[in-house]
């Protein structure tokens, strides 16, 4: 029989309120208890059962991918024990570099008494997401938004899209036909969000509209759509909005009249169901789940066994599953652009994820083993992992704290945006035009190719980010520009590739402090006055380390610099928007991603940043670093940012006017 006796002093303070120790793998915080693989062993041979629990689970999960002897010395075994109610105790297994790790989560089905106390009952996750327990988690979600979440809940009955599938359930299932309703019928529809694949076996079209209005055969219809259909059911909705069949597909004219209303097709939905792990329109959203749904019996053990996975959950046991990091950005959904204003214009949206059930609304989050909604913030700092439907009330002006905390929440949504695939690049503005006319209606302003007015100055600062990583670990080339352009080069839409933009403080960029004036603005050209210098891009250079760069989604510590020489000054802080120069200096024939042939610019000062006035140059300038247009003589061309050339190479510097284009 264990007694609390033989509990080590290291799990005697698992319970506690506040931890004793600190994780090897987070110094400085209080809320875990880090227990070295050594001293576990130790322990757990003089008789603590919780050392002993805890080494035997953690040797069964990392053996089903590693070896458990080749990672022995360099593990540390943190258990979180701070956490809200529904979120379990859990052990994460680091390696020495803390590059890999497992998290383990422990439950039980009820409270147990003595060494065993801190082991407490949490969710389990269903093991099939069509489950009737699945259905009404989602309902229960729901009831909780409409009667709590102001921001989110939809009225009782809205004006249908123009098309929606009526999902017409019948003594014989579903029996699903167009409804077209030109906006003239009223009630609650779903709309679904989802990737197409490289092809679409059913979509609509002119030649089969009227007979989509007499039915559409369920087996022609892709899986994808089907379980759409059921969950639509499911939720006591009738009308489903997709896309495929809501838009006629070949007919140009209808398809930008439709795809010009997504802020409201979407932000009237009831709900948004997302088949967010599907790779393709066949794929389905329902499916079985993986490692979060399987639980291992841990405790209580018979001497020699070994830990099991349990049919069912039974008093008195301790079970422990694979933890699941609930980041979404790696999934299909998230890899593709249209699916980002698809989400943030929703009301609430229901993600279908390999692992479990994930609730996004206005105001909270929420998955299967963490079922109580919680609020999100609005901004992630970088981290775009959990995108959330996002509340613009109408208004027609907007007050400058309001403005700015939405400018920045529209610079996470062109990092996050620029990193997702089109397929088709002319695409570029219209897969995130509905977000555009939202922050419009919410009292923005005019919008110029991506670049809002009235913080037109910031807008210019974006800097193109590498995104796609070599076999070998070195970085390819993965920003260029289309052979037509579809937009001016000072906007952060005319380059395909991820781009971002500095998250300090950009204050120096605005009035009064600005350097620079906007003369005439409009979407294919901008004309800007201020002090020019002259000057050399001499080089592209390989990506060099840099550690305050990190980039939460590609986790890339590097930053693609080129050296810009200005009188006796040279600057390698300039980040250049094509990476491959070939493209934007044909007659140059660099290889891809180096320019040897220096190339004319000219550097036209945007503000000064004073925060580094104590230094003898007294702060550094931000510059647009700019080309000659090789189509118009008149005009410039964008090349880069640099943010960091000195105050002194502006000395005896001329003020004129620009246009770029």
């Amino acid at each position: 029989m264990d007694t609390v006796k033989k509990v080590c002093s290291s799990c005697k303070n698992l319970d506690m309120a506040e931890a004793t120790g600190v994780s090897i793998s987070n110094a400085g915080k209080r809320n875990f208890q880090g227990i070295r693989p050594d001293a576990a062993s130790e322990a757990a041979e003089a008789g603590c059962p919780i050392c002993s629990l805890l080494l035997r689970t953690a040797q069964h999960f990392i053996q089903e991918t590693s070896s458990w002897d080749s990672f022995t010395e360099l593990y540390a075994l943190d258990v979180t024990h701070s956490r809200p109610p529904d979120v379990p105790l859990a052990l994460s297994c680091w390696d020495g570099s803390y590059s890999a790790g497992i998290r383990i989560e422990f439950l039980t089905v009820s409270d147990l008494a003595g060494p065993y106390s801190h082991f407490k009952p949490a969710p389990v996750v269903s093991k099939h997401s069509d489950s009737p327990k699945c259905f009404n988690t989602i309902r229960q979600w729901i009831a909780q938004c409409d009667a709590g979440h102001e921001d989110c809940k939809a009225p009782d009955s809205v004006r249908l899209p123009t098309r929606v599938v009526d999902v017409n359930p019948t003594s014989d299932g579903l029996k699903p036909y167009l409804l077209e309703s030109s906006g003239s019928i009223s009630g609650r529809y779903a709309a679904l969000s989802y990737v197409w694949g490289d092809t679409l076996p059913l979509k609509l079209t002119g030649a089969v509209l009227d007979s989509f209005k007499s039915g559409i055969p369920w087996s022609d219809i892709p899986k994808t759509l089907q379980d759409a259909m059921t969950i639509t059911h499911h939720l006591g909705l009738r009308y489903l909005w997709v896309d495929a069949l809501s838009i006629i597909q070949d007919d140009d004219a209808d398809w930008k009249m439709e795809a010009a209303k997504m802020a409201t097709v979407y932000g009237n939905a009831y709900i948004t169901i997302s088949a967010t792990s599907s790779n393709h329109c066949q794929g389905g959203i329902f499916s079985p789940r993986s490692d979060s749904a399987r639980h291992i019996l841990v405790w209580p053990m018979e001497l020699g066994q070994s830990p099991r996975e349990a049919d069912s959950l039974r008093e008195g046991g301790i079970y422990a599953r694979r933890g699941w990091g609930s980041s979404l950005f790696g999934e299909p959904l998230h890899r593709r652009a249209w699916t980002l204003q698809e989400h943030i214009l929703s009301r609430r949206v229901i993600q279908y994820v390999e692992e479990e059930l994930v609730w996004h609304c206005r105001t909270g989050r929420a998955t299967e083993s963490r079922p109580t909604l919680t609020k999100s913030p609005l901004l992630a700092n970088g981290n775009m992992h959990h995108v959330r439907p996002v509340h613009l009330p109408l208004r027609d002006t907007v007050d400058t704290a309001t403005a700015r905390h939405l400018l920045n929440f529209w610079a996470e949504c062109v990092q996050n945006y620029s990193f997702r695939r089109l397929t088709r690049e002319s695409d570029k503005l219209p897969a995130i035009s509905g977000i555009i006319q939202a922050f419009q209606a919410s009292g923005m302003g005019r919008c110029y190719a991506g670049l809002w007015e009235i913080d037109f100055l910031v807008g210019l600062t974006w800097a193109s980010e590498p995104s796609i990583a070599h076999s070998e670990g070195e970085w390819k080339p993965s920003h260029v520009r289309p052979r037509h352009p579809r937009s001016p080069s000072w906007s952060w839409t005319s380059v395909d590739g991820m781009v971002a933009y500095r998250r300090d403080a950009q204050d120096f960029l605005r009035p009064p402090l600005a350097q620079c004036q906007v003369v005439a603005l409009s979407d294919t050209e901008v004309v800007l006055r201020g002090t020019i210098v002259e000057g050399v891009l001499k080089r592209t250079s390989a990506c060099v380390p840099h550690a305050e760069r990190h980039n939460e989604i590609t986790g890339c510590h590097h930053l693609l610099l080129s050296e810009l020489i200005v009188g006796d000054t040279t600057s390698t802080d300039t980040a250049t928007d094509i990476i491959d120069t070939t493209a934007m200096h044909p007659e140059i024939g660099a290889p891809a991603g180096l320019c040897k042939t220096p190339v004319d610019v000219i550097c036209l000062r945007l503000g000064t940043n004073k925060i580094a006035k104590e230094l003898e140059h007294s702060g550094w300038v931000t510059v647009l670093v700019l080309t000659r247009s090789h189509t118009r003589p008149d005009a410039y061309e964008r090349v880069g940012i640099n943010r960091m050339l000195v105050v002194s190479s502006f000395e005896g510097a001329t003020e004129r006017e620009v246009i770029i284009i």
